[in-house]
């Protein structure tokens, strides 16, 4: 055990000493994929989405100002914290809004039924009211109604013997009035994401370019709440930049911005982890707070579920670090969200029923190869797959385990669940904010040279800028 132990050491060292090179090495292993895709013809999983038309200078320049206003000040001068963030923040700004106007630069949402599916959902709640909204969500996914996955989702409930599960939730035969038929989500997701957008909106009715900054400022409240609340008196400034470049540059948090659960998800699933860092001297309102905004990361994105099942699991089998009564407080804080969105008529065990089957459909329409698939890994970027690789190799020297491998094996298991789909960048996008807030608080030296900061924004620039256009 202890020779594993100073191997792991060996190869965390190694990652260090041989940052730049391994930048460098991703980029050119990036180059030479885009050569693969141009040479042989290979269009992306998403062909015809996300692709701009034509270059666009105005655009280009202002991911460039972004890029060069993060790292010039960052790798050269010494900041006070709060000009620190702020700086991110308007760098964060730009090279988001320089990628949303090469991309789509009248933000139509053209073939994302994604974006325009939540958008949509969220108009509708403030029209007609959120609570009938949450009440009809399982009514608009009825598979009693024709559609394209109606035969498949009958066939499973039909061999299973399942039509009671849905009690009176799909005996009409049409959608209920007002609302737009041809929208997935109800099929697909829980609607407490659509709901949130439509309270924004209510607020600020500006179209699409509220709910795309609505986006933004949830991504970027994720990001700086890492170190406002976990990294509290932190006195490691190189670490703070390190994490805090990784984060605003990294391709994933830059290229969806589109109206999607994913932004909520993320924030909601750092404020829950947050309550219980300290997982045996954390209290039993901040583990029932814990559940409560769980549960509402489940009611935004199902994926969570996995995260939740084994999170229970080790605080079960940790007894000793865990004490009954705040596991129970964690549990019953989940269960209090179930009951509450069960008891307003949304029942969720029909939406994973219908999105297992959609998901499922959609799969087989579009297989992902393997190249496919493990190219999804590159959209992080080096250096987030770097830090996440020294949390991972560092794992015994944590002292709250009980946390961090509920949140790794998670990672794993929904890696798995959604290889055939082929969403590993977009899907888990969500646990970046809980990995590096780990990696805040780690013991390990993180000593970079003044090159080795400035390859991160330099990396992760390179890979938008192909990535726009191959």
């Amino acid at each position: 055990m202890i020779k594993i132990q100073v191997r792991l050491n060996s190869v965390n060292e190694s990652i260090i000493k041989n940052w730049f090179w391994l930048h460098i090495i991703f980029i050119a292993f990036y180059i030479l994929y885009v050569l693969y895709k141009v040479i042989m013809g290979v269009n992306p999983i998403y062909s015809g989405i996300d692709k701009p038309d034509d270059f666009n200078l105005l655009s280009f320049i202002f991911i460039i100002i972004g890029f060069l206003l993060i790292a010039i000040p960052f790798a050269f001068i010494k900041l006070k914290i709060y000009w620190l963030y702020f700086i991110a923040f308007i760098a964060y700004l730009l090279i988001s809004f320089g990628y949303i106007r090469t991309i789509d630069k009248g933000l139509h949402w053209e073939g994302s039924d994604v974006a325009w599916g939540n958008y949509n959902a969220a108009l509708e709640f403030n029209q007609f009211g959120i609570l009938p909204g949450i009440k009809n969500w399982n009514e608009r996914a009825n598979p009693y109604i024709q559609s394209e996955f109606s035969d498949s989702v009958k066939g499973i409930i039909n061999k299973y013997n399942l039509s009671w599960l849905a009690f009176d939730k799909w005996k009409a035969n049409k959608i209920p009035e007002k609302y737009e038929a041809g929208n997935n989500r109800p099929i697909m997701h829980p609607p407490l994401a659509p709901v949130v957008l439509g309270l924004w909106l209510n607020i600020f009715p500006f179209g699409h370019w509220s709910a795309e900054i609505f986006m933004i400022l949830l991504e970027f409240a994720s990001i700086i709440l890492i170190f406002i609340l976990i990294g509290k008196g932190l006195k490691n400034y190189d670490r703070i930049l390190i994490l805090l470049l990784a984060l605003i540059t990294t391709p994933v948090m830059i290229r969806f911005h589109d109206p999607s659960a994913e932004q909520l998800s993320m924030l909601l699933f750092l404020l829950s982890t947050y309550l219980i860092f300290d997982i045996q001297k954390s209290s039993l309102l901040k583990y029932f707070l814990s559940g409560l905004l769980i549960g509402l990361t489940f009611y935004t994105k199902f994926n969570i579920i996995f995260y939740i099942a084994i999170q229970v699991i080790f605080f079960i089998f940790n007894s000793h670090r865990v004490r009954f009564k705040s596991m129970m407080a964690y549990i019953i804080g989940v269960l209090t969200v179930v009951c509450v969105f069960t008891i307003l008529g949304y029942y969720f065990w029909l939406t994973f029923l219908t999105g297992f089957v959609y998901s499922k459909l959609y799969a087989l329409q579009k297989p992902v190869t393997l190249v496919q698939g493990f190219s999804k890994i590159l959209y992080f970027g080096p250096t987030i797959i770097l830090l996440v690789l020294l949390v991972i190799l560092d794992f015994n020297k944590y002292i709250n385990k009980t946390l961090l491998a509920p949140v790794l094996l998670s990672l794993a298991v929904t890696m798995i669940y959604l290889w055939d789909v082929g969403t590993w960048h977009r899907y888990l996008v969500f646990y970046l904010p809980v990995l590096c807030s780990f990696l805040l608080i780690s013991k390990r030296a993180i000593n970079l040279k003044t090159k080795d900061i400035l390859i991160i924004p330099i990396a992760n620039f390179i890979f938008i800028a192909l990535n726009i256009y191959f």
